[in-house]
């Protein structure tokens, strides 16, 4: 095989085979005259070698476990251009898939597993060190226009070139030369291609294209094809393999990315960022980015309901009370809602108005990546303490009108709430007619949609802030103030209509009628009776 073969380093891996080079390296852990022991960073090793027990965590000068993805500096001290660290995870003539693992304490090194099982790379042994850059983090959020595709949430891999083993977890300068995109399952996955400023090789090397043409021809084919004996497809790559430039170009993006992430600018997901909960901040133009995002993706399956006409309809209500219908459209969004802010944020605190057995049954529409960007231009940034804030949803305001088909009336809602105040929220209209006047709004109208958002600081006592983007209502013709109230329940109006000389206008939903405030159909929402349907 290809890359079966290729330069050998000074331990001959014919003689002593994959396992051999992992002991030796292993045991120059343990030596003081290890090639780790020259960094300021130490090993710490626990559980047993060849099990999933086995795990390896990075210490300091002082012996403290620390994190080899955000503690260790991206530069080193007295750093030239072009030079990083990298930290080793897969010695050279290896095939033990070990990796930093980026969702737990302290992110230790453990090899990784598959169904139970500890992987290994099949393609023959690796050729070069494995590894990853501290302080990287490619976003799922940050999409490549010319492929579609987000970043792997993790930090940016190293195919070091240098013909010694480097010992799994060691600490390594590194001259980048160049880099290559590897599109990974949809998943955008960067792969700088380096060598340890240690090595011969690194006095002679300052680019990819001083790199003889058959390395480089080999280090592609392991990228297009190292699945393939698994019987995966291949991967896609670039075209071209980029110079060293270009690939600290990366390098520094993906670092703003991970200082992004660090500063509670970007959602941390299931990663941990070594940052304390109660230090854990979120930022409201990201969570309105995302909100909006999901609010999209959950209409959508609202309409997908409403177009097969099977509604699963039953009452929340207890006997005698008022008909209170939930139908599937309403889990689905639901589980659309709270799944994809879960996913992005943790340990958010979500409240949603739907709850139902059903929900685990109803299964979950895969979501793509989530922009995270859209209100950039809209507002400053506002940072907001994670364990102070709360979501509120309403999936599908208006299921008994969706249920007869007024879908007009159907929106869905999210309210942000900091120490219990409300400081931003989103109205989402699935189906948007051309005029809110419209009695009939068949599915074909679904991808006319609007969203009305608002959002203030919660510290400074600012006021409001928003607007209605989508679909265009129709403009209100000039006469007395329209009120907005309830089609089925308006309460006693007369008396505030008199006062300001109103004109009364009958709606469902308090969303809706949020939105025709909010586009200016109507002066003023008013409600007069109870909110609170059932115990």
């Amino acid at each position: 095989m290809l890359v079966s073969s290729g330069p050998r380093s000074w331990i001959s891996t014919k003689t002593l085979g994959a396992v051999g080079v992992l002991l030796l390296i292993l045991s120059f852990m343990n030596s003081k005259s290890s090639l780790v022991a020259k960094s300021e960073f130490g090993l710490e090793r626990t559980g047993e070698w060849g099990t999933a027990s086995f795990t390896l965590y990075l210490t300091d000068a002082n012996g403290r476990r620390v994190s080899p993805w955000h503690d260790v500096p991206l530069y080193p001290k007295d750093s030239v251009p072009h030079v990083i660290h990298f930290v080793n995870e897969i010695p050279r003539g290896t095939r033990a898939k070990f990796e930093t693992q980026t969702k737990m304490p302290l992110n230790p090194i453990r090899q990784d597993q598959k169904n139970g099982k500890l992987r290994d790379y099949t393609y023959g042994d690796t050729f070069f060190n494995y590894g990853g850059i501290p302080q990287t983090w490619e976003c799922p959020s940050e999409v490549d226009l010319s492929t579609g595709a987000g970043g792997d949430n993790d930090p940016v891999d190293v195919m070091e070139l240098g013909k010694r083993p480097r010992a799994i977890g060691e600490v390594v300068a590194l001259k980048v030369l160049g880099a290559v995109c590897l599109v990974d399952q949809g998943e955008i996955d960067w792969k700088v291609l380096g060598i340890a400023l240690d090595e011969p090789n690194a006095r002679n090397w300052d680019d990819i294209s001083d790199v003889p043409n058959e390395i480089v021809l080999k280090l592609r084919d392991w990228m297009v094809n190292y699945k393939t004996t698994d019987g995966k497809p291949q991967n896609r790559i670039t075209d071209s393999t980029f110079g060293a430039a270009f690939a600290m170009d990366i390098v520094k993006s993906t670092h703003e990315q991970w200082r992004a992430l660090r500063s509670g600018r970007r959602p941390p997901r299931e990663l941990w960022t070594g940052l304390p909960r109660e230090q854990s901040v979120m930022s409201l133009r990201q969570l309105l980015s995302v909100g909006s995002e999901l609010l999209a993706a959950a209409g959508a399956e609202i309409a997908a309901v409403h177009t097969s006409a099977k509604l699963g309809t039953k009452t929340k209500g207890a006997a005698g009370e008022a008909f209170d219908p939930l139908t599937l459209a309403d889990i689905t969004s639901h589980r659309v809602l709270t799944e994809g802010l879960r996913s992005a944020w943790p340990e958010m605190t979500l409240v949603s108005e739907e709850d139902d057995p059903r929900e685990s049954e109803v299964p979950l529409p895969e979501l793509g990546p989530l922009s995270e960007s859209l209100f950039d231009a809209q507002f400053p940034e506002i940072l907001v303490p994670v364990p102070q804030t709360t979501v509120w949803i309403d999936p599908l305001d208006a299921t008994k009108e969706f249920t007869e088909n007024l879908l007009q009336y159907v929106t869905l809602m999210m309210c942000v709430a900091v120490d219990g105040k409300p400081v931003a929220g989103l109205i989402y209209q699935p189906f948007a007619a051309d005029t809110v006047e419209a009695d009939d709004v068949t599915a074909a109208k679904a991808t006319a949609h609007r969203l009305a958002w608002g959002v203030r600081s919660p510290t400074s006592g600012e006021s409001w802030t928003g607007g209605v983007a989508g679909a265009t209502a129709s403009t209100k013709a000039p006469r007395s103030p329209v009120v907005a109230v309830s089609l089925s329940h308006p309460g006693e109006i007369e008396a505030p209509l008199t006062a300001v000389n109103g004109e009364k206008r009958g709606a469902a939903g308090a969303g809706y009628k949020a939105l025709m405030v909010a586009d200016g159909q109507a002066d003023l929402y008013l409600h007069r009776t109870k909110i609170k349907k059932r115990a």
